[in-house]
């Protein structure tokens, strides 16, 4: 890949991240009066996501590659939504 697409990948990447994470917290503050109650609701959808990855296969992949994947998107879910938590906090 060269550069160029690569930067585009990547830039595409933060541009999703970042509206997910004003998605949930925007339903999180509509759904939920209080903010410890936004911020307890995004860690269970944290801890339910992580579970769920952990139990992710991806057929079309060897099961190494896709033990591998699954763990890429965990540890990628974890930091896009524990970053929401401390957004959240500090807000």
């Amino acid at each position: 890949m060269d550069r160029e697409k690569y930067l585009e990948l990547s830039a595409r990447i933060v541009a999703v991240e970042y509206l997910v994470k004003r998605t949930i917290w925007t339903l999180a503050s509509t759904q939920i009066a209080d903010k410890t109650g936004q911020i307890d609701a995004v860690d269970v959808l944290r801890q339910d996501a992580i579970s769920s990855l952990r139990r992710a296969t991806f057929p079309s992949l060897d099961p190494a590659a896709s033990d591998h994947v699954a763990a890429l998107a965990e540890e990628s879910l974890d930091r896009i939504l524990t970053e929401l938590l401390a957004e959240m906090e500090a807000e």
